[in-house]
Order: structure tokens, then sequence, then C-alpha cells
């Protein structure tokens, strides 16, 4: 049963036919394909470039990114700073300082 496998697959060339019988590809597919790939890793790459950037920096949001960027502009950097430190804070975050302030204030 084995050989009649092979032989079912065994290419036979006839005469003035060359030795090697070339796989059927879809160039369309192979493109696409490309394609994809090629835009998945440059989208990705950015991405990964522009919150890594983020991280360093320390920019936790966009008003965060806007108010550096105006302060690297050179906008006056006392109205900044306060804008900043008086930004409302999230709940999460809120709970999260409120446990490690009781925390602090426990010892």
């Amino acid at each position: 049963m084995a050989y009649r496998g092979i032989q079912s697959r065994k290419y036979m060339p006839h005469m003035f036919q060359l030795n090697y019988k070339h796989p059927p590809i879809s160039y369309q597919g192979e493109a696409a394909s490309a394609l994809a790939v090629g835009s998945g890793l440059a989208t990705g790459g950015f991405a990964m470039a522009l919150f890594g950037s983020w991280w360093i920096w320390d920019i936790s949001s966009l008003s965060e990114f806007s108010a550096k960027l105006r302060k690297l502009m050179g906008q006056n950097p006392e109205t900044l700073d306060d804008s900043l430190s008086n930004m409302p804070l999230d709940k999460d975050t809120s709970e999260v300082i409120g446990q490690i302030e009781a925390l602090m204030n426990k010892k």
C-alpha cells in the first residue's frame, strides 16, 4: 500500500520534459502574505517605539504627553508643572495611593 502511494505521487517525465516539476505556487497569495507580514512588522515596530519612548519619558496619558511636548517646545514650565500636579487621578491609581499612604502611616 505504501509503495502504491509513493508511485502515485512520483513524477514521471515524458520525453523532452524536465526532470523537475515546479510546485504549484500562487504568486498572488505569496504577495498578499508578504504584504500582511510587512505591514504587521512595521505597525508593531512603530507601536513598540512609541510606547517604549513614552515609558522611558514617564508618560502615562495623552495630557501628560501634550504637556511634556509643550515644555520641550519652550512654553512656560511653571504653568505646566501646576497643570501636571493638579491632574485628576483615576479610581485605581487613587486607591493604590491611598493603600500606600495607609501602610506608611501605620509604621
